[in-house]
């Protein structure tokens, strides 16, 4: 065994972090020291992630308006689309096709009763 006494007994792992204890203290003061420590680095956290949150709203709504910019600029430019676009007349009555569908339908139902 070693002579050195202190290097035989175990020790916490935060003693060592602990600041000097103040005469008349006791280990009590100790432990509302420490809680009072942990509640401030709370607040500090929460102060911090409502801090973040804010600049993600930020971002967000920055990106958003940036977005509908971008859209209202190619509505601008849909006469430049359309003068540009070469028209597929196939493409066009299977589109009407499709969507006048439903009404004849309902139409010849009518048309039965």
């Amino acid at each position: 065994m070693s002579e050195n006494p202190s290097e035989s007994e175990p020790t916490r792992p935060d003693e060592s972090d602990r600041e000097a204890t103040p005469l008349g203290a006791t280990p009590d003061d100790d432990y509302l020291r420490d809680i009072h420590r942990v509640i401030d680095l709370l607040r500090a956290t929460e102060l911090e992630v409502s801090s973040l949150r804010l600049e993600l709203e930020s971002r967000a709504t920055q990106t958003e308006h940036a977005q509908l910019a971008e859209e209202h600029e190619e509505i601008n430019r849909l006469d430049e689309h359309l003068a540009s676009a070469r028209v597929r007349w196939k493409d066009v009555y299977t589109f009407l096709r499709d969507a006048f569908a439903p009404l004849h339908r309902d139409r010849g139902a009518e048309d039965d009763n």
